[in-house]
C-alpha cells in the first residue's frame, strides 16, 4: 500500500481552498469591470446622440424630436443606440439634448 499513487484529502482541500480564494477576489472585480463598461457605454452613447442632433440641427435648420432623430438612418444607420443597462435616452428638460441619467 505505500507504493499507490495518487493526492491525500488535504492536498485536494487546500487546493479547493485556493480556488476558492481566487474566485473570490475574481469575480467581484469581473463584475465591477463589467458595470463600469456599460455606463462609459452608456455614456458614450449619450454624447453619440448629442452629437447628431446638433449636425441634423445645423442640416436642417431645427432640431425636431428625439424620436425621429434616433429614428433616421442618415443620422443613426446601424440603428438607435440603446442603454445596455437597459434605461431609455430622453430629453427630460425639451431642451434638445438627452440628458446624462444614473443608473
Amino acid at each position: 500500500m505505500k507504493n499507490e499513487k495518487g493526492f491525500t484529502l488535504i492536498e485536494l482541500m487546500i487546493v479547493v481552498a485556493i480556488i476558492g480564494l481566487l474566485a473570490a477576489i475574481a469575480i467581484p472585480r469581473f463584475i465591477q469591470t463589467t458595470s463600469d463598461a456599460k455606463i462609459k457605454t452608456c455614456t458614450a452613447n449619450i454624447a453619440n446622440i448629442n452629437s447628431q442632433w446638433e449636425t441634423k440641427n445645423v442640416q436642417s435648420g431645427s432640431y425636431g424630436t428625439l424620436a425621429a432623430l434616433t429614428g433616421d438612418t442618415v443620422y443613426f444607420p446601424e440603428g438607435a443606440p440603446t442603454c445596455p443597462l437597459g434605461t431609455a435616452y430622453a430629453d427630460a428638460d425639451a431642451d434638445s439634448r438627452v440628458d446624462v441619467h444614473s443608473h
